[in-house]
């Protein structure tokens, strides 16, 4: 019983070790690259730079300035004072493009730490906190406490040293002083603060074999409706553009996709989790679109219907397909886009999930331009998304799709173009699969084995 129960164990654990990513391996220790992520509280976070430290370092061309600077270290029963040469922390991150001010928090990562971030600090406490090198700091050999070198205060010849980033250090124990001999590069990059006072026990704090800092934004991103007020007619078709400014333009996408629809009045209008309206009768409604705290709103009037249906007019801003691809694109006998003069004449497509079928355009390259009529129904609501999030989906005429637009959605772009491929993690599933196989047949084989000799022991 005990071996079925190990072969059982076996068969798991294969299975989750090739479907999970594998964990970062470091053939050692020092850091020749430093990475800044950038994200909100929660996440996700984006690569913002990444640089080798001859880039940064100004002694080999590198970008920016270097300093020579000293740090103590009290570790509760001993004094460290390490000398160091390396570039402040706040001129790294501003080099990288971090906006300091909207800055909440700094992670540190560290190749000796493979669990998460080895260490983490509000941005005032390594940046804007007063920290000091305690030169007459040292340890009473009777007491075991601290005492200033040869009487006085421990204050005495105090020098507040700003947050480094070291290239190179002399960390010495019981030191009596400075000593910016001979560094060692071996604790690259090591990252250094002075003390908010002589007792602050941080040594373990000093962390060495940086490779990446996650930078946290305390602020919101700001929403901006483009039209404040819309008029509109029962059974138009309307897309509310948002404009969206986060504290960095890598997160603006990730606030795109998260941003969360609602009105005020469905009975007139409904809103869905794209900003697409559905004008139901005459009366007033306020669409708002949230991300976290921050909002935006539009005020949305019904007055009369449509002319021509769902397509609205120009009087109104338009139908969404007029007002994603700014004017329309050449429709078939249906009423369809047919796609750009390019990608050759229209076409119809199998019917999808039920759904009448619609029209698309295929060039040489295999790329397939759909409607933006396509875009507005609900039937296609979640693959469409998929599509403008950039991500792979599975389509049930299609198969396996990689997908992009031509540009933003706010620029307009005429087509939505998908592009068909073989994509998909057929590896790591063969793999899972078969050492699954391998041990639920030699779970057999030792079950029959034990059998054959009696029954099985526990």
């Amino acid at each position: 019983m005990k071996r079925l129960r190990l072969w059982m164990v076996i068969c798991i654990c294969a299975v989750i070790l090739c479907a999970a990513p594998a964990p970062a391996v470091f053939a050692d220790s020092v850091t020749d690259t430093l990475a800044v992520y950038v994200g909100y509280y929660g996440g996700p976070y984006y690569l913002k730079q990444e640089y080798h430290w001859t880039e940064l370092d100004d002694l080999y061309g590198g970008a920016l300035d270097t300093h020579e600077a000293a740090y103590s270290y009290y570790s509760g029963s001993r004094v460290a004072v390490d000398s160091a040469r390396g570039f402040y922390l706040s001129d790294f991150l501003q080099y990288a493009g971090v906006d300091l001010n909207s800055t909440a928090s700094l992670d540190f990562y560290t190749k000796d730490h493979t669990s998460g971030a080895y260490r983490s600090f509000t941005k005032y406490a390594m940046l804007d906190a007063p920290r000091y090198y305690f030169p007459n700091m040292t340890v009473d050999e009777a007491t075991e406490e601290l005492a200033p070198r040869g009487g006085g205060s421990l204050w005495d010849g105090a020098l507040q040293v700003e947050t480094m980033m070291a290239l190179e250090d002399n960390w010495e124990w019981d030191a009596e002083g400075t000593n910016f001999t001979n560094p060692g590069t071996s604790s690259r990059f090591r990252l250094l603060f002075g003390q908010l006072e002589p007792a602050e026990a941080m040594t373990s704090a000093s962390a060495k074999y940086v490779y990446a800092i996650y930078v946290t934004f305390s602020g919101m991103p700001i929403l901006t409706a483009e039209e404040q007020d819309l008029s509109v007619k029962i059974g138009s078709d309307y897309r509310v553009t948002v404009n969206v400014a986060a504290e960095d333009s890598l997160l603006d996408e990730y606030v795109k996709d998260n941003l969360v629809w609602s009105s005020n009045n469905t009975d007139a209008v409904e809103v869905d989790m794209y900003g697409n309206l559905k004008v139901k009768q005459n009366g007033e409604a306020v669409v708002t679109v949230t991300f976290g705290e921050t909002s935006a709103s539009v005020v949305v009037a019904v007055d009369g219907e449509a002319d021509g249906g769902s397509g609205g007019d120009s009087g109104n801003g338009g139908g969404l397909a007029e007002r994603e691809n700014g004017g329309g694109s050449p429709e078939n006998e249906n009423g369809e886009g047919g796609g750009n003069a390019e990608s050759g004449e229209p076409q119809s497509s199998e019917s999808r999930d039920g759904a009448e079928a619609v029209s698309f355009s295929e060039n040489s390259a295999g790329v397939y331009i759909l409607s933006s009529e396509l875009m507005a129904r609900t039937e296609y609501a979640e693959w469409v998304n998929s599509i403008l999030r950039h991500e792979v989906t599975t389509d049930s005429a299609a198969g396996g799709v990689a997908n992009w637009r031509d540009g933003p959605m706010e620029d307009g772009a005429e087509a939505l173009r998908v592009q068909i491929t073989a994509y998909g993690s057929w590896p790591v599933y063969a793999g899972a699969g078969a050492l699954f196989l391998l041990g639920l047949f030699g779970g057999a084989a030792s079950f029959k084995f034990h059998m054959g000799r009696g029954g099985m022991k526990n």
